[in-house]
């Protein structure tokens, strides 16, 4: 009897657990910002990001851990790498606080 009631508990937390996506697959899609930029990020660690003007770099991205985003970008033959931190509001706003301290509320536009 005890074990059952024990089990219980553990199997619905190991369901709940397992069924919540996890930051990588959450983040995937196209996102867009207050200034009109996008940054997309693809199953494969590729990021895009563009300006509303039309430029912007391609790179790499990866969540070391789920409250972090880690991105690196080739500008001009220098390598930019950045860890941010991760707050993901709800399945389309994400927020991005960088190293210096400016957030960017990031709205999805696409899956």
């Amino acid at each position: 009897m005890k074990i059952t009631t024990l089990l219980g508990p553990i199997v619905a937390l190991a369901f709940f657990t397992a069924c919540s996506p996890s930051p990588q697959s959450t983040i995937i899609g196209t996102w867009t910002g207050l200034d009109g930029g996008t940054s997309e990020f693809l199953q494969d660690g590729t990021v895009i990001f563009k300006t509303p003007f039309g430029g912007g770099v391609t790179g790499k991205w990866e969540i070391p851990s789920a409250e972090k985003l880690k991105y690196s970008v080739d500008r001009g033959g220098v390598e930019i790498s950045e860890t941010c931190e991760l707050e993901l509001v709800d399945k389309d706003t994400i927020k991005v606080t960088r190293p210096n301290g400016v957030t960017d509320v990031l709205k999805r536009i696409k899956d």
